[in-house]
């Protein structure tokens, strides 16, 4: 009897404990910490040199003062990019290779304030060892990457010939494309907000003109390229060289530029012919 008394005090006991357990409250389990957000999608950006400094015909570019450049070599003619850039305001530091990187640049510039997922243009220009003429800089703009209707090609232009002057481009002669093109900038497309103009895809010649605000490409031919327009491409053409005597002279040439991103797409040199 005493065996079956401890027993039941045993199990008594255990069921006593076992519901003190279940009833007291557990500890908070804290929940695990959320995941860190995925960082801002990268800005897209290409470099194009248009400038014709003789002393500056292989450029590197440095970013934020770095130590390494994030374009080793961009020759003139040339385009490089599209880079991914983080979004936000960037310095830029340009320097001939050689320089070491913790000397002063000759050139520095800030960014415009680059947006996450969007694509964009600058472009070198200018000079450096004359300062009689315009100083170089950069330009920008961000580019349109909207599909292109069928059958058409889509131009943009920018003016980087120094002594060019102000000039109309003109498709196949006569046809108004950009009207009154002053250094330094994207032309304004002619009949159309914006800078870019859609026109039928195949063999073209563009045609720059002397400005005639009354007669839009009417006035005296200054220059000429013939130029092959691929359906679908979104292309910008950069007019560069110098027009001078003397060793600073550089020919006139036009950069043929298809915007490609984010593929990183060359430009093609074709040099100017003279008007008669």
């Amino acid at each position: 009897m005493a065996a079956r008394s401890l027993r039941f005090s045993c199990v008594f006991l255990a069921s006593a404990a076992l519901a003190a357990c279940a009833s007291s409250p557990r500890a908070p389990v804290a929940p695990p910490p959320p995941a860190a957000p995925p960082p801002p999608a990268a800005a897209l950006v290409r470099v194009i040199h248009a400038s014709p400094e003789q002393f500056a015909q292989t450029v590197a570019a440095y970013t934020d003062n770095g130590q390494t450049p994030v374009v080793p070599e961009l020759h003139f003619g040339a385009a490089e990019g599209y880079l991914p850039v983080p979004p936000g305001v960037h310095s830029v530091q340009a320097r001939v290779p050689g320089m070491p990187p913790t000397s002063p640049a000759p050139v520095n510039w800030n960014t415009p304030d680059l947006q996450s997922g969007h694509v964009y243009t600058i472009i070198a220009h200018g000079l450096v060892s004359d300062l009689t003429g315009p100083q170089l800089t950069f330009a920008h703009e961000e580019d349109e990457m909207g599909a292109i209707t069928p059958g058409r090609t889509r131009l943009r232009f920018f003016h980087a010939l120094i002594g060019g002057g102000t000039v109309d481009v003109c498709l196949n002669g006569a046809t108004p494309a950009f009207i009154a093109s002053t250094y330094g900038a994207f032309a304004n497309a002619h009949g159309v907000p914006g800078h870019y103009v859609g026109t039928q895809p195949g063999a073209v010649t563009v045609t720059f003109r002397a400005a005639a605000p009354a007669n839009p490409c009417g006035g005296r031919i200054v220059g000429s390229v013939p130029l092959q327009l691929v359906d679908g491409m979104s292309v910008v053409l950069v007019a560069t060289g110098r027009l001078a005597r003397g060793p600073g002279a550089s020919p006139p040439q036009v950069l043929v530029c298809p915007d490609t991103a984010p593929i990183a797409a060359s430009c093609t040199a074709i040099p100017v012919t003279p008007g008669r």
